[in-house]
C-alpha cells in the first residue's frame, strides 16, 4: 500500500520548475508589456473622472477575485473604484455603472460566455472597456475600447490550464496602471497616510486624528451654472478651494448647509467630494457632508465619501422626522463603524428640528469613530455642554456660529467651521490666531468685523446672499443658489455690494488682513 504522505511530499525539482517557469513568463509579460496602451488607459480613466465618470473592475473566474484587489489599489493611491462582480453583471448589477463610466474587464481566455454577455451589458450601458486577457486576439481584446494582453504561454504546471502565471502578469500590468494614475493625480504620502488610519503597526486602526479639527475650516459653496439643470461647476469650485487655501483656512468642509447639500443627488455629492479632494492636493483636510435621513443612505454616502477622499466626514442629525434618543444613537454608530474616517456629529436644530442633546454626545463621544461636534444652534448652554464632554473625553468641540467664535474658543472649541470664511478669510483666520495668541483686545475687533456680512444674510435664503457675495467678490463664479430658492432682487444685490466694497476699503486700510480677490 502507498504511503500518502510520500505522494503529497513536494519534489524539489517540480518546485524548481514551477518557479522558473513563473519567473520567465512574468519577465517576458512584463518585457512586452505596451507602455502607450498603459498611458491611454490611464488617460481614458482620468478623463471619465473629469466628466463625473467613474471606474469599475470586473473579472469572470479566478480574476475576479483580482478584481476586488485592484478596485482596491485604486482606491487607496487616489483613483476611486469600484467592483463589478461580472457573473451578476447580467443580472441587475450593471445597473451601477453609467454612460461614460470606464469598466476594467479580466479574463484570462477572453472567450468565455459569461464575460461575453457581461461585456454586451456594460456596453449597453454605454460604458467604456478596457479589456484585459492573454492575447491581443480574444474576443475580449477585440470588443474592448482599449486592450491589453499580458501574452503568457505557459501556466507553470503539466495541465497548462489554470490560471498561475497568467493572474501574476495582469496583476502587474494593472498595478502598472495605478502607478501612472498616482502619478498623474500627485499623489502625497501625506494623503496616502490619511486614507490608511490602520496602516502602521503598533498602532489603532480607529485613532482619533484630533489635529483634523484645528483652526478655521470653510464650509464652502456648491457653485452652479446658470444653466437649465444648475449644474455643479467643478472648475468655479476649484477657483474657490485654491483662493480659500492661499489664503490660510485649515480646512474644506464641502456639502454642509452652505454647500446645499439638501438639494444634491448622491453621486452629485461624491462628484463634489472628488473635486474638492483634487484641488485641495493634500494641502489642507477635506471634511464631506454625508448626512441623510435614513441610515442606509448615510452609509452609503460614507463609503463613497471615503472612496472619493475625504478626510472626515460630518453627519447631522435625520430631519423631518423626530428619532428617538437611542434611535439617533444607533444611526450615528452604524454610519461611524462603517467607515475608517472620523466623523464630525452636526447640530443645527433650527434646521432639522432636534438637537442633539449632551447626554447622547457624551455616549457617542466613546465611539472610536466619533471624533468630533460641530454646534451651529448658536446656544451658549449647548456649547458649555458639549465643550464639558471635550475635555472630558477624546473629542473636538468645532463651532458652527461665526458670532459665537470668540465665546466658543473661551471654552475650549478648537476650530470654527465659519460660513463667512467664503467671502472673508483673513478676517477670520486672524480671529483665530488672536484667539489662540489670548489677544482679547484683537479678538475683539476682528470678531465685530464680521457682522457687516452677518447682517446683509437676511437679505435672502441660506445661501443666496453668501453666493452672490463671492460672485461680486471675484473668487469663483459661484451661481445662483438652487431652486427654488431665487436668486436676490436688484436692490438687494446692491446692499450685498455695498457690504463687499466695505470690506475691500477696510483690506486697503488694514493692509491686506480682509483681501478679497480684487
Amino acid at each position: 500500500m502507498t504511503d500518502r504522505r510520500t505522494v503529497f511530499t513536494p519534489d524539489a525539482d517540480q518546485i524548481r520548475r514551477f518557479l522558473d517557469t513563473e519567473m520567465l513568463q512574468l519577465a517576458s509579460s512584463i518585457d512586452k508589456m505596451d507602455e502607450t496602451t498603459l498611458a491611454a488607459a490611464r488617460d481614458m480613466i482620468l478623463h471619465a473622472e473629469a466628466d463625473g465618470g467613474r471606474v469599475h473592475v470586473t473579472g469572470i473566474g479566478k480574476p475576479g477575485h483580482l478584481a476586488g484587489y485592484i478596485a482596491s489599489l485604486l482606491s487607496s493611491t487616489g483613483t476611486p473604484a469600484y467592483v463589478l462582480d461580472g457573473t451578476e453583471a447580467v443580472h441587475g448589477s450593471s445597473g451601477q455603472v453609467k454612460p461614460g463610466d470606464v469598466v476594467i474587464a479580466i479574463s484570462n481566455s477572453g472567450e468565455t460566455e459569461e464575460l461575453k454577455r457581461t461585456v454586451k451589458a456594460l456596453q449597453n450601458n454605454e460604458a467604456k472597456l478596457i479589456g484585459l486577457s492573454r492575447t491581443l486576439d480574444s474576443w475580449l481584446a477585440r470588443h474592448s475600447d482599449l486592450a491589453l494582453a499580458v501574452g503568457v504561454q505557459e501556466e507553470g504546471d503539466t495541465l497548462n490550464k489554470p490560471p498561475r502565471a497568467s493572474i501574476l502578469a495582469e496583476m502587474v500590468a494593472l498595478q502598472t496602471l495605478s502607478v501612472l494614475l498616482q502619478n498623474a493625480k500627485g499623489l502625497t504620502v501625506e494623503q496616502y497616510g490619511r486614507w490608511h488610519p490602520g496602516g502602521s503597526l503598533g498602532k489603532p486602526a480607529r485613532r482619533k486624528p484630533m489635529e483634523l479639527f484645528e483652526g478655521i475650516i470653510t464650509p464652502v459653496i456648491t457653485p452652479f451654472r446658470r444653466d437649465a439643470q444648475q449644474s455643479v461647476n467643478e472648475q468655479a469650485l476649484t477657483a474657490q478651494i485654491n483662493w480659500l487655501i492661499d489664503h490660510g483656512v485649515k480646512g474644506i468642509f464641502v456639502l454642509g448647509s452652505n454647500g446645499e447639500f439638501h438639494v444634491l443627488d448622491h453621486d452629485e455629492k461624491v462628484a463634489v467630494t472628488r473635486c474638492a479632494v483634487k484641488a485641495a492636493a493634500g494641502r489642507v483636510p477635506v471634511y464631506a457632508g454625508a448626512g441623510a435621513c435614513s441610515t442606509k443612505e448615510a452609509i452609503q454616502l460614507a463609503r463613497d465619501m471615503e472612496a472619493a477622499g475625504a478626510d472626515a466626514l460630518s453627519v447631522i442629525n435625520p430631519w423631518f422626522l423626530q428619532p428617538s434618543r437611542e434611535d439617533l444613537y444607533e444611526h450615528f454608530k452604524a454610519v461611524s463603524e462603517s467607515t475608517s474616517l472620523p466623523v464630525i456629529l452636526y447640530n443645527i436644530p433650527k434646521a432639522t428640528g432636534g438637537t442633539l442633546s449632551p447626554d447622547l454626545v457624551d455616549r457617542l463621544a466613546d465611539l472610536p469613530g466619533i471624533a468630533a461636534i460641530k454646534d451651529s444652534s448658536g446656544d451658549p448652554a449647548l456649547l458649555e455642554a458639549y465643550a464639558d464632554i471635550a475635555r472630558r473625553k477624546d473629542f473636538r468641540l468645532l463651532v458652527g456660529s461665526d458670532s459665537k467664535i470668540s465665546l466658543a474658543y473661551g471654552l475650549g472649541a478648537s476650530g470654527a467651521v465659519a460660513g463667512t470664511s467664503n467671502l472673508i478669510p483673513d478676517i477670520l483666520t486672524g480671529l483665530d490666531r488672536a484667539l489662540r495668541a489670548g489677544d482679547q483686545d484683537e479678538a475683539e475687533r476682528l470678531q465685530a468685523a464680521i457682522e457687516p456680512l452677518r447682517a446683509v444674510l437676511p437679505l435672502g435664503t441660506v445661501p443666496s446672499v453668501l453666493k452672490k457675495a463671492v460672485e461680486l467678490n471675484g473668487s469663483c463664479e459661484a451661481g445662483p443658489a438652487r431652486k427654488p430658492v431665487r436668486e436676490l432682487r436688484p436692490e438687494d444685490i446692491r446692499r450685498v455690494e455695498t457690504m463687499v466694497n466695505g470690506y475691500r476699503q477696510r483690506a486697503a486700510r488694514t493692509g491686506g488682513e480682509s483681501k478679497t480677490a480684487a
